[in-house]
Formats: structure tokens, sequence, C-alpha cells
């Protein structure tokens, strides 16, 4: 298994730069009790399919990259990723064909509407004076 020794991240914003770098101390076995556990049902973001050429900046930038999975207390194989991706994927392509049209046709029928009844009530003031 590859574990990188130094991970260098840079942030440049419009206002300034930022650098950070992490070094690994030390790599072993890590012993069964050592009292870090995720609890089952705990949302996971898993990073694996992306391989060793992945960002920091990728991670907080690109929300697509992450496979996204409860915790069932082993880690899933790479097929079982490949799965879980295309099942989320089609899940949002059809949830967000509905909303999003929804959004594109709410606000201009909105906007008419408003306009209507703003003319007709320009118009019944007109008559009554």
């Amino acid at each position: 298994m590859w574990v990188p020794e130094a991970i260098h991240d840079v942030r440049l914003t419009d206002l300034y730069e930022e650098r950070r770098e992490w070094r690994l101390k030390h790599c072993g076995p890590v012993p069964s009790d050592n009292g870090f556990v995720i609890p089952k049902g705990m949302p996971v973001a898993d990073y694996r399919l992306q391989g060793e050429r992945i960002t920091l900046d990728d991670v907080h930038t690109r929300g697509d990259l992450a496979v996204g999975y409860e915790w069932k207390g082993t880690l899933p194989t790479e097929d079982q990723l490949h799965r879980f991706r295309a099942k989320s994927a089609n899940e949002s392509v059809s949830q967000s064909g509905s909303t999003s049209t929804l959004w594109r046709i709410l606000p201009p029928l909105l906007l008419i509407l408003i306009g209507a009844y703003w003319y007709w009530r320009v118009r019944r003031a007109e008559r009554r004076a």
C-alpha cells in the first residue's frame, strides 16, 4: 500500500497565498484497541477511486470525486465503490432533472404573473380616475 511521505497544499486567492506541508512521522500497524471507531451508519466520503493524484484543493472544491456511503464497519471493495458511484449518479440525475426543470420554469412564470397583476391594477386604477 502506498502512503505519501509529504503532502503539500497551496491555495491561491485574490488576497493571499497559503502554503501548508504535512509530513508523515510514523507508519506501522495500528492496534485494534486504539479507540478510533467510526460509528456504523456514519456518512463516509471515500476517495480511493481517484488514485494517488488527488489534491486537498480537489477535495475542497470538487464533491464529485468522492463516493459517499454509510459506514458498515469495513471498507467496501473497489467494485462496490464503482457500483455505489453508478447508483448515486443515477439517483442524482433523476432528482436533479426534475428540480432543475422546476427552477428553470418557476422564476419566469412568477415574473409574468406579477407583471400581469401589476398591469391589471394600473388599468383598474386608471378606469376609476
